[in-house]
């Protein structure tokens, strides 16, 4: 739970997505990462609205008369919004980090936030996990048992 606190004074450098794995990517001042892999939890970014859910959306480019294939990055509405999003919070000081039962909400400069709401739904499920890259021992996960 300690990691959670590391995140607070980072600056936000990236998010990007593998499939339905979405990467959010801190900088610390001695330039260490601190990374946030969201598997099935739901990711909001709020003031501009973008969600995880909109991965299985297709994007508004997409051509009707080709198949959707969502697993490509650049073919959804995720992919669309997370450019508009990432313009407007990439380089954003964290300003607070909260872990509430196993959601987890970051506040970033100019009144940005990112959300990461459990799916509770589901056991045995991998919500989210917070490790510093190249520490093993740093990984703390948040899961449904």
């Amino acid at each position: 739970m300690d990691i959670i606190n590391k995140i607070i004074d980072t600056k936000l450098l990236n998010i990007s997505r593998i499939c339905d794995l979405i990467k959010l990517n801190f900088e610390t001042k001695d330039n260490q990462i601190i990374c946030i892999h969201i598997q099935s939890a739901l990711f909001r970014g709020l003031e501009l609205g973008i969600t995880s859910n909109d991965i299985y959306v297709p994007s508004i480019k997409h051509k009707k008369s080709l198949k959707f294939k969502w697993d490509l990055p650049g073919n959804t509405l995720f992919d669309e919004q997370l450019i508009l999003f990432g313009k407007k919070v990439l380089g954003k000081k964290v300003v607070s980090a909260d872990l509430k039962n196993k959601d987890l909400f970051i506040e970033l400069q100019d009144n940005y936030r990112l959300e990461i709401i459990a799916n509770t739904l589901e056991n045995d499920t991998e919500n989210f996990r917070v490790f510093i890259k190249g520490d093993i021992g740093s990984h703390f996960v948040v899961e449904n048992l």
